[in-house]
């Protein structure tokens, strides 16, 4: 390629950017198309503007909107007008035109058309709203039925061998791990005292020595105290772990329990209680 076809490529590059340049309006152009009421011109010239610099200051946009949007009106074509102030508030919702400079019946149709943006504006932010509340709704639901399902097999684990449940349903922690080894070790207790105790009750049964008998029956009696104690402790454990789980562990199972009092006209008392699952 030669020099000189380069530089003249150059050359015709520089001449249109030139040119181009000279054509784009200037502020001070639209600015005094305004002022002398030249609409058409301030109209477009403008918009040509905006559209040719990419980095205006907010407050430059804003007042060549407002040029626009005054412009268009006066030549009534509001649906530009509308569009221009729409912009504007887009940029600052608390703009107002300046009533020394723009006449009142444009301030009145900026008016009407920040009412419209406002009302456009809520309804977007409670559909926005609705939305999320309905992605929020959705998973919940889910995960609800999901609960309900784990409590409802939590409970019979519950009930079968106290702690289980609140292992399964709330994971391993000191209390859930506690309860489950207490009620463990009072099963396995009780069924070894159980067995022993029924035992020493055939040994001292079946004891013919005067002299053991005493001591066999003293065997058993111990035996037989000690499996009582083991099966009550383990009923009040059973008890309480089954209170513990369904109206405090298990809330998703039991979420909407109703419990309600009455006194009655004849001063008699009236209980209602009501479990949804």
């Amino acid at each position: 390629m030669k020099p000189t076809f380069v530089v003249n490529i150059l050359v015709l590059i520089f001449l249109h950017t030139t040119a181009l340049a000279q054509q784009s309006p200037s502020f001070k152009e639209i600015l005094q198309d305004y002022q002398y009421n030249r609409y058409e011109n301030a109209a477009a010239k403008s918009i040509e503007f905006i559209n040719s610099h990419k980095n205006l200051s907010q407050d430059t946009l804003i007042t060549l909107l407002e040029i626009n949007a005054v412009a268009n009106y006066s030549l009534s074509h509001k649906d530009q007008a509308r569009a221009s102030f729409l912009r504007i508030l887009k940029i600052n919702e608390n703009y107002t035109p300046d009533p020394k400079l723009i006449s009142p019946k444009i301030i009145v149709f900026f008016g009407n058309v920040k009412k419209e943006y406002l009302l456009i504006k809520r309804n977007l932010e409670l559909q926005k709203q609705k939305e999320q509340a309905n992605e929020k709704i959705v998973l919940p639901r889910k995960v609800l039925i999901s609960r309900k399902k784990s409590a409802a097999l939590g409970g019979m684990f519950s009930v079968i061998l106290p702690g289980s449940g609140h292992l399964y349903l709330q994971g391993a922690n000191v209390k859930n791990i506690l309860i489950t080894t207490v009620s463990s070790a009072l099963i396995f207790s009780s069924v070894y005292y159980l067995i022993r105790t029924e035992n020493l009750r055939n040994e001292y049964l079946s004891e013919t020595n005067p002299d053991l008998i005493n001591e066999k029956y003293s065997h058993y009696n111990n035996a037989y105290k000690i499996r009582n104690i083991l099966f009550t402790s383990y009923a009040v454990v059973w008890a309480l772990t089954q209170f513990d789980f369904f109206w405090f562990s298990s809330d998703s199972l039991f979420s909407n329990s109703e419990f309600a009092a009455f006194v009655l006209p004849d001063n008699s008392t009236y209980l209602s209680f009501r479990i949804k699952f």
